[in-house]
């Protein structure tokens, strides 16, 4: 998104402030702590009880955010899809440990910012935030995809679109139409086409193309030519010679580059276009 640097400011802020310190010795860090007369600016000092109340909202909001689009999503009536729900119920566990994790930092800002010191608030704050961090980093090993966020944002397109107004029976005609005129003109094979050339040609709008493809089909536009394209260069490489070689096949295919022809070729069939004719090969005649 182009204003994902934007989420960034609060950490950069708080390198760039804290950089001083940071690259001091153990020695003037021990001074710092308990004279603040080393070489760092007093008024650094000055301002960190204002970052830690930016850096502890924040860690609140994000978790919050993730919450509600993610409620959306479980209760869009689209959804129909176990496995994706079981995803986003792993999305919800890992955001409330988040959740719990910045809620223990702000109050730890604002038991500080009213004179409450030492042990007593220090340990019990403490713990509990390690026990979250330990939970979240546990579910991590468990479920790596949550780092990721692949499945997440597979579901992205029904929370955009769960209150469509377009009715089942009309996207049900769009995705029709799209299969349709894609098979009769082979439109898959064309590596520049675009969706605004398919929405010319069938006088449908655009994002009506994209909403029926990602609600009906569960695909985007892109994720569906090039399984059609995968399924294409499969076809040419069981029936053509071993004359015309992968980078041939895969630009007759529709494909641009190596790189995205490898990797869709993988996603759609579980192996690359040079393991896929290996395998071949390496298979028994009958």
């Amino acid at each position: 998104p182009k204003h994902f640097l934007l989420h960034l400011i609060p950490f950069a802020l708080i390198f760039i402030l804290y950089a001083p310190f940071m690259f001091q010795s153990g020695e003037e860090k021990l001074i710092d702590a308990y004279t603040r007369e080393s070489g760092v600016p007093i008024w650094l000092w000055k301002v960190s009880p204002l970052l830690l109340w930016l850096l502890s909202f924040q860690l609140i909001a994000y978790p919050l955010v993730i919450l509600r689009k993610v409620n959306r999503a479980l209760g869009a009536e689209r959804i129909g899809d176990d496995d994706g729900s079981t995803q986003l119920n792993w999305i919800k566990l890992f955001s409330y440990l988040f959740l719990i994790y910045g809620t223990m930092m702000l109050l730890y800002t604002i038991l500080t910012a009213i004179g409450i010191d030492g042990n007593a608030k220090d340990y019990p704050i403490s713990l509990v935030m390690c026990i979250a961090i330990y939970c979240i980093s546990y579910l991590s090993i468990l479920n790596p995809e949550l780092l990721k966020g692949k499945q997440v944002l597979e579901k992205m397109p029904t929370i955009k679109y769960a209150k469509s107004r377009l009715s089942d029976a009309y996207l049900d005609s769009v995705a029709s139409d799209f299969v349709r005129l894609v098979d009769e003109h082979a439109l898959h094979l064309d590596g520049n086409l675009k969706i605004d050339q398919v929405a010319k040609l069938i006088s449908i709008p655009k994002h009506h193309i994209s909403q029926s493809l990602n609600l009906k089909m569960k695909k985007s536009f892109n994720e569906y030519l090039n399984e059609r394209r995968v399924l294409h260069a499969q076809q040419l490489l069981d029936t053509m010679s071993q004359e015309h070689n992968i980078k041939t096949i895969m630009y007759m295919s529709g494909f641009n580059n190596r790189a995205s022809f490898n990797n869709n070729f993988k996603k759609v069939l579980g192996m690359t276009a040079s393991e896929y004719v290996k395998s071949k090969a390496e298979a028994p005649q009958a």
